[in-house]
């Protein structure tokens, strides 16, 4: 098992694919590219990357542009390349109630209950699923593990390193 390292995470969030590369991305070339919950999958992550390492003012700035590229994805029903029916609904209504969370101090019970309903109909029709605990616990499974990139249509890249 990897090991917290805060120097070199500050390298990572310091490097040429750190949070200005975040914050550099431009909105309207990932709206067009159908990748707003994506990103802001990403910068959901490297907020907390930041927050770990005292990194306060960038966190917030991701946090922000995460809150409100999910939400504008969220009420315009975004359908990335990928786009799996309830998977993709459940997925930014998880970011959504996590940016609530860690940036309003808000625990947002509306979008978590959405994220698992949502994510329950995608597994239980991927037959991945059969009941509530097993949606539950695959739920809490698939979201700790990070993603290693996330690509929209046009190759828009929003992670290129693994953590």
């Amino acid at each position: 098992m990897k090991v917290f390292d805060p120097v070199e995470e500050r390298k990572q969030l310091d490097g040429d694919v750190g949070y200005l590369f975040d914050l550099s991305d431009d909105f309207d070339e990932v709206r067009s590219d159908g990748a707003l919950a994506s990103c802001a999958s990403a910068y959901l992550i490297d907020a907390v990357y930041c927050i770990l390492v005292g990194y306060d003012d960038p966190a917030q700035q991701l946090l922000q542009r995460a809150f409100d590229w999910v939400t504008l994805a969220t009420k315009e029903g975004e359908r990335p390349r990928d786009y799996a029916l309830d998977g993709t609904e459940a997925e930014q209504y998880e970011i959504l109630a996590m940016c609530n969370w860690l940036l309003n101090s808000i625990h947002d019970a509306d979008s978590l209950t959405r994220s698992v309903e949502h994510e329950e109909r995608f597994l239980v029709r991927e037959g991945l699923g059969r009941d509530r605990a097993n949606v539950t616990l695959g739920a809490i499974n698939t979201s700790m593990r990070p993603p290693t990139e996330c690509r929209s249509p046009a190759s828009h890249v929003c992670r290129l390193s693994p953590r």
